[in-house]
């Protein structure tokens, strides 16, 4: 079964690096990610996790990275339904027509209107795939029609910078979930 890794980067005081710690154990032990949500990690089914761990003064750094199966039985039947591209396929597309509209930007004219709609059309399908940044979708698709917006009225400047929103927006997301 394919795998996938979040990346998390949290400060914490000593004091909380050792509740963190505790609650961490008790998760294992347990089986339960609950106590670990007021830390903003989830951990649920994971099958690795790296800690590393810097003492700052008297602050702890933590990175960590959290490898765990991608798809779940039930969610597994979702990339087979008819129109529906696999995920790795849809996400291998965006990333070529997000460049070549980056390409196009950085050569000063304006993409190509069916690689933009296409694009588009692909990040409609990818924020309908659980568990890849579910928390970034809607504020994905929000920067997605603002794009569109400002594409249909030509405003080159406009375009370039809604563009580099969308491009911040994907470093973001992909800096925690790949």
């Amino acid at each position: 079964m394919p795998s996938r890794s979040i990346k998390f980067e949290q400060k914490f005081t000593a004091q909380e690096a050792a509740v963190f710690f505790r609650k961490l154990a008790d998760n294992i032990e347990k089986g339960d990610s609950e106590p670990l949500q007021e830390f903003n990690v989830h951990l649920d089914e994971f099958k690795k996790l790296k800690i590393g761990i810097k003492r700052q003064n008297e602050l702890v750094e933590m990175k960590a990275k959290v490898t765990f199966s991608a798809v779940k039985e039930e969610d597994s039947s979702e990339s087979q339904v008819p129109g529906k591209m696999k995920y790795g396929n849809l996400k291998k597309l965006m990333d070529k027509n997000f460049k070549a509209i980056g390409k196009s930007l950085e050569a000063g004219v304006l993409p190509d209107p069916a690689i933009v709609q296409g694009f588009f059309e692909e990040s409609k399908q990818m924020i309908t795939y659980p568990g890849y940044g579910d928390e970034f979708y809607e504020s994905y698709i929000a920067a997605c029609d603002e794009f569109k917006r400002r594409f249909a009225a030509g405003v080159f400047e406009a375009i370039n910078e809604q563009y580099g929103v969308l491009k911040a927006m994907k470093k973001e997301c992909h800096s925690r979930y790949k």
